[in-house]
């Protein structure tokens, strides 16, 4: 029972923080330019202590960005990723905003087909390793990027031209953990809220993503990532991947999503 009640709370803490915005964000016309602003909270400082402490216990290990180091951590990506200068002043992010929808509303329209959806999907994939393949300069080392919270929430997709941009990086992975583990760990953080937002076959979403993101290396760093026992135990996995709010749904998803992953895995890109 003890056992139990510790992985509830767990999931429902993971949500809970994944779920709070803790930047205000307003839109700005200005010309024929589209810009958002953004702002931290003053509340905030409460729960990015809370997630530090609770995400510093995972692996790899993730850090909720205190406000400085969220300004400094996205001048750094977009200029990195985006190709594009950021304005910072005061307690304000000034950036050119990005056309489309979050994946996550798209997914979960039922008017649209579901050929374009996994066409998103593949897209997304695809940017992701964009992503992946953008080289930083951070505190005066070199190191790839990663996302840290790679969930359909925060993908932009454009319908009209299916251009895909990531975006809202407040989570970050611990630099010190390896690229390839990181990378492995955004990928099974969109491969989990893919399936969990959308009515198609898990089947269907791997296979999609895979022809998008179609690295061996990183998709057998997921396949021992997921093989661990301590794997099961991550309320932030839990928390991703579920669909009806109950935690033994989402035990049972788990499950059946790492034995689809696992054969998908070996079936394309044996070691």
């Amino acid at each position: 029972m003890i056992t139990r009640g510790l992985e509830i709370l767990g999931i429902a803490i993971s949500k809970s923080i994944r779920s709070l915005r803790i930047n205000r964000v307003r839109f700005l016309q200005v010309e024929n330019e589209a810009l958002v602003i953004k702002r931290r909270s003053l509340w905030c400082w409460l729960p990015i202590q809370i997630g530090s402490l609770v995400f510093r216990f995972r692996h790899p290990r993730i850090e909720v960005l205190t406000n400085r180091r969220w300004m400094d951590w996205e001048a750094v990506i977009q200029q990195s990723y985006l190709n594009q200068a950021i304005e910072i002043r005061g307690r304000e992010i000034t950036q050119k905003a990005i056309s489309g929808k979050p994946l996550l509303e798209l997914l979960r329209n039922p008017n649209h087909p579901s050929q374009q959806k996994l066409e998103w999907l593949q897209r997304g994939a695809a940017e992701l390793d964009k992503l992946h393949q953008t080289r930083i300069e951070w505190q005066g080392k070199e190191t790839a990027l990663s996302h840290g919270d790679a969930s359909v929430s925060n993908l932009i997709v454009d319908p009209n031209t299916n251009q895909a941009r990531w975006f809202d990086f407040d989570l970050r992975h611990d630099l010190t953990v390896s690229e390839g583990e990181r990378r492995a760990d955004d990928l099974r953080a969109f491969v989990f809220t893919s399936i969990a937002c959308c009515n198609l076959e898990i089947e269907m979403v791997i296979a999609a993503i895979g022809r998008g993101y179609e690295s061996p290396q990183i998709w057998n760093g997921l396949l021992r990532q997921i093989s661990t026992a301590q794997f099961y135990w991550d309320s932030f996995h839990r928390s991703q991947i579920e669909r009806t709010g109950r935690p033994i749904r989402s035990t049972v998803v788990m499950r059946s999503c790492v034995a689809i992953m696992q054969n998908f895995i070996r079936r394309n890109w044996p070691e």
